[in-house]
């Protein structure tokens, strides 16, 4: 049903970004998870408006594609666009003064990797700009796509973040570089299936 595969796809963002402190406690140690935790937190302070402000668009889409008003829905998608490139704007200005931001805000306790900052940066955009598209295709309900590749994310990640972290000696920053490759992927998916359906040319799995 499709309940049970939105069910499904929550599920499996939720063990996608849960695997990341498994992987970090078990390559490095607990310390460097509360460090990678603190620099997920400074940075999603951007998501959490983009989140407060697109809430309500999920409804919205599901009323605007049954009416077929895709006009509608590409100006709102822009301006979600828009939003987002300013919210990116915010985490590169974030990233410059991250340093004494951090030491003022955790009294010096904990320093941010230089790394870890730059990609956990890069991972939060990610996942900022692929919102809107993923906000429309669960409002039209057409997500056995996104069922399927769910689980190829997830498996794809851990080996990724082991290898960004142990071979190519990146460390925790290497973690999140390779849940940041995952959410690029997501980001592609995502807006080939939207500008199909909206320019009606999805076909095959693309339009279930």
């Amino acid at each position: 049903s499709l309940g049970f595969k939105f069910f499904f796809v929550q599920i499996a963002a939720m063990v996608l970004f849960t695997t990341d402190n498994i992987i970090i406690t078990r390559l490095f140690s607990t310390a460097d998870v509360t460090v990678y935790n603190m620099a997920r937190h400074y940075y999603s302070q951007a998501q959490t408006i983009f989140s407060f402000v697109s809430a309500p668009m999920w409804a919205a889409y599901t009323k605007a594609f049954v009416r077929e008003d895709f006009t509608w829905i590409k100006s709102i998608t822009k301006k979600l666009t828009r939003i987002g490139t300013a919210l990116a704007v915010l985490i590169v200005i974030m990233f410059i003064f991250h340093k004494p931001v951090i030491k003022f805000w955790l009294r010096g306790k904990i320093e941010l990797p230089i790394l870890l900052a730059i990609f956990m940066g890069l991972s939060i955009m990610l996942q900022i700009f692929v919102a809107p598209f993923s906000l429309f295709i669960n409002g039209t309900g057409k997500i056995k796509l996104s069922m399927i590749l769910s689980p190829i994310v997830i498996v794809l990640n851990i080996p990724l973040s082991i290898l960004f972290a142990k071979p190519l000696g990146m460390g925790i920053a290497g973690v999140i570089a390779g849940t940041a490759v995952c959410n690029l992927a997501s980001l592609i998916v995502s807006s080939i299936q939207y500008h199909k359906i909206v320019n009606h040319k999805a076909t095959g799995i693309w339009n279930q």
